[in-house]
């Protein structure tokens, strides 16, 4: 019989061809891309996290209040700094407490829990601060805002009760604002009254959060 043809070779594969300057440009577009974005997702939950740990604003809704609770706010560098509920005292000579309430608060959950009206029962007006950022209050809270806050309440105070002695009262973190309030305006306040306060928020965070944060 006939002889088999020889069998052709088949071509070789060739090889690949080396990416080019507009292929490379791409990859490194792509590359800095991804990385913008996952260094702007870790500054958004560092943020959010410190805030969290620092400032956990409760989730109970801070509404307007009912008479005899009238709100007010609190002006700082021509702008609201934040809210205070102020519940006026039977004798506009009695003292008027500034209140800073504690951290995971805000004026609704302290208002529930009987706390101005204690204040009241004892005889003393009462002016509660909010926090900005917390309720219905502008701004985030940070240690200059709280700050700021503090003064407005205290030029308030002043302002509208010239004849009040005026106390500056704090529970927990609300202690951190009171004691501020007093250095900055001793001249203005009579007393001060810290509730359960803290010197050093690296030691109290310690006993709540692994250290690594």
């Amino acid at each position: 019989g006939d002889d088999p043809a020889p069998s052709t070779p088949e071509p070789a594969a060739p090889e690949p061809a080396a990416p080019g300057p507009p292929a490379r440009r791409r990859r490194w577009l792509r590359f800095l891309a991804g990385t913008a974005i996952l260094a702007a997702i870790a500054v958004w939950a560092h943020g959010n996290l410190f805030r969290w740990i620092l400032y956990p604003a409760p989730s109970a809704a801070v509404p307007y209040p009912a008479p005899p609770l009238v709100e007010v706010n609190l002006v700082s560098g021509g702008r609201t700094a934040t809210i205070a509920w102020h519940l006026p005292a039977a004798d506009a000579r009695a003292p008027l407490c500034i209140l800073f309430h504690g951290n995971g608060e805000n004026l609704e959950t302290i208002r529930r829990a009987g706390i101005l009206d204690s204040f009241r029962a004892l005889g003393a007006g009462v002016l509660a601060v909010e926090y900005p950022g917390y309720g219905r209050s502008p701004g985030c809270p940070s240690e200059d805002s709280i700050a700021a806050a503090a003064d407005a309440a205290v030029a308030w105070a002043r302002r509208t009760h010239p004849d009040a002695p005026l106390v500056a009262a704090g529970w927990s973190l609300g202690s951190a604002a009171a004691a501020g309030a007093l250095g900055r305006n001793g001249e203005a306040l009579a007393a001060g009254v810290l509730l359960s306060p803290w010197t050093d928020l690296r030691a109290v965070a310690a006993n709540h959060y692994p250290p690594w944060l």
